[in-house]
C-alpha cells in the first residue's frame, strides 16, 4: 500500500512546491510585457492569472497600462476599479501619493464619458423624435396640398356657378323689362279698342 502512496504524496509536493515557481514565472512574462509596452499580451495574462490580482506591482501595472489614454487596452472604468483594489489590499502601499489624484481623475473621465453616452442616448432620441415630427409634418403637407388642390376645384366651381347666377340675373331682368314693355303694349291695345279707356262694351 505505502509502495504506491509515495510517489503519488512525493508528486503532491512537487506540484506544490512547483506552484509558487510557475506563478513567479508568469508574473515575470506579465512585467517583461508590460516593460516592452505590448500591453494587449500584458493584460490578456493578467486575465489569465489569478495569482497576479493579489500582487501589489502586478494590480498597479494593471491599472497603469489601463490608464493610459494611448494604450491599446484604455479602459478609465476597469483602472479605477483596479486602482481600488489596490488600495483595499495593500492600503500602506508606496504608490498612494500617485494612486490618489489619479483615481480623482479616472473618476471625473467615468464620469464625463457616462454623461456623454447619456448625450448621445438622448441627442438619438431626439432625432428619432425630430424624424417622426417632420414624417407628420409632410404627411399634413400633402394632406393640405391635397384639400388645397380641393378648395382651389371648390372655388373654381363657385365662380363659373356665380357667372352663371350673374348670366342668368341679367336674362330675367331683360325678360321682366320685355314682359312689362308687352303688358304696355297690351294696355295701349285695350285702350284703343274701348276708345275712353274704360272696360269694353259688350
Amino acid at each position: 500500500m505505502r509502495s504506491w502512496t509515495r510517489p503519488v504524496r512525493l508528486a503532491a509536493a512537487v506540484a506544490a512546491g512547483l506552484a509558487p515557481l510557475v506563478a513567479a514565472c508568469a508574473a515575470s512574462r506579465f512585467d517583461r510585457l508590460y516593460e516592452a509596452g505590448m500591453y494587449e499580451k500584458a493584460a490578456e495574462v493578467y486575465r489569465a492569472d489569478t495569482t497576479l490580482h493579489h500582487r501589489e506591482g502586478a494590480l498597479y501595472r494593471s491599472a497603469m497600462m489601463h490608464a493610459l489614454p494611448g494604450s491599446p487596452v484604455y479602459d478609465p472604468q476597469q483602472a479605477r476599479e483596479e486602482l481600488d483594489r489596490l488600495l483595499v489590499l495593500f492600503p500602506g502601499t508606496g504608490h498612494r501619493a500617485s494612486i490618489v489624484p489619479l483615481r480623482s481623475l479616472l473618476g471625473e473621465i467615468v464620469r464625463q464619458r457616462r454623461d456623454l453616452a447619456a448625450a448621445r442616448t438622448e441627442l438619438r432620441r431626439l432625432t428619432g423624435r425630430v424624424r417622426s415630427l417632420q414624417e407628420r409634418v409632410d404627411g399634413l403637407e400633402e394632406g393640405f396640398e391635397g384639400q388645397r388642390a380641393h378648395l382651389d376645384s371648390l372655388r373654381g366651381e363657385n365662380r363659373r356657378l356665380i357667372d352663371m347666377l350673374r348670366v342668368r340675373a341679367d336674362t330675367l331682368r331683360r325678360l321682366r323689362t320685355e314682359l312689362r314693355k308687352l303688358k304696355a303694349i297690351d294696355l295701349r291695345g285695350v285702350s284703343d279698342t274701348t276708345g275712353s279707356g274704360g272696360p269694353p262694351r259688350l
